[in-house]
């Protein structure tokens, strides 16, 4: 008969000792949210520097994407993703070689902290920055600029003090159809005395010069000779912006069904600003910017 030896059985009690830490589960939790795995691990140090290191290149990235920093935003993408995966796997390892008791609940204080504090970061960034969202380019309304099959991020929603300008592309939801969303030029603003003579755009009785647009069709239809619809296209009279509203035109010209048509574009319709590229047919223009500056040129992402 074997004695037992009662203290000892308390000592193993109280210590809280534990059989061998599961993988698996290791692997998951750090799936879920990295740095956790670690913490089962027993490792909170260790823990807690990969979920804080997490949570700041997250930040990073939608600091980088909001301001159209196309190259900072994807390069912290990719070491957050690295982290994101590498995590699991080394809290995988680290549990398979737990051995004993591994009192980490005592230090789940520091992991809760750095998480509440990376959150806090994260929600300061992303609540007070305009969402993003993705758009695909299906037409050639607004070559040379955007063309066919072009992907883009757009920061969407309203800024204050943020209003259109001109020579900006901007996003808005058509004035015919509310359903479909638009990418055109911004080219005058409320107020603004708006003619357009022979494919010339006039603002203000000034002669625009926009390096941007093209003109493919060298006919230019006259009143009385064609159609109405054709004959807009080349021909607006003179007339003045309302309050409220802008007036947005194609890049390309002579194929683009725009204000034009459908008439100055009421402010509450206006979605948001495309910020740059992230896939194109041409891979030299991934990553370009698509900000404007008051002239209309696009700036090209360093």
């Amino acid at each position: 008969m074997t004695d037992i030896d009662p203290y000892a059985v308390a000592g193993a009690a109280t210590t809280g000792a534990e059989g061998p830490k599961s993988r698996p589960a290791a692997f998951l939790l750090s799936l879920v949210l990295p740095g956790a795995g670690e913490l089962y691990a027993g490792r909170p140090r260790r823990a807690a520097l990969t979920a804080f290191a997490w949570l700041v290149l997250a930040a990073v990235v939608v600091v980088g994407w909001v301001g159209a920093n196309f190259a900072s935003g994807v390069i912290a993408l990719v070491v957050a993703s690295v982290i994101g995966l590498g995590s699991p796997i080394a809290a995988a390892v680290l549990a398979g070689r737990a051995t004993g008791p591994r009192r980490w609940w005592r230090h789940g204080g520091i992991v809760l902290v750095t998480a509440l504090c990376g959150q806090l970061l994260v929600q300061t960034v992303v609540l007070g920055a305009p969402r993003l969202k993705t758009y695909r380019i299906p037409s050639a309304s607004m070559e040379p600029t955007l063309r066919p099959g072009d992907h883009l991020v757009a920061r969407v929603g309203l800024e204050p003090g943020g209003l259109p300008s001109r020579g900006e592309l901007v996003i808005f939801r058509s004035p015919q159809n509310p359903e479909s969303e638009l990418i055109f030029r911004v080219v005058a603003v409320a107020g603004d005395r708006v003619e357009i003579r022979a494919k010339v755009l006039y603002l203000n009785d000034e002669p625009v010069d926009e390096p941007w647009a093209v003109h493919r069709d060298p006919i230019v239809t006259h009143p009385g000779t064609a159609a109405p619809q054709r004959v807009q296209r080349d021909h607006i009279p003179l007339f003045v912006v309302p309050p409220g509203h802008f007036f947005a035109l194609g890049d390309n010209r002579d194929l683009s069904y725009d204000s034009r048509y459908f008439g100055p574009v009421p402010i509450e319709l206006w979605r948001g600003r495309p910020l740059y590229l992230y896939w194109s047919r041409d891979r030299s223009r991934i990553g370009d910017s698509l900000r404007s500056d008051m002239k209309g040129e696009t700036e090209r992402a360093g």
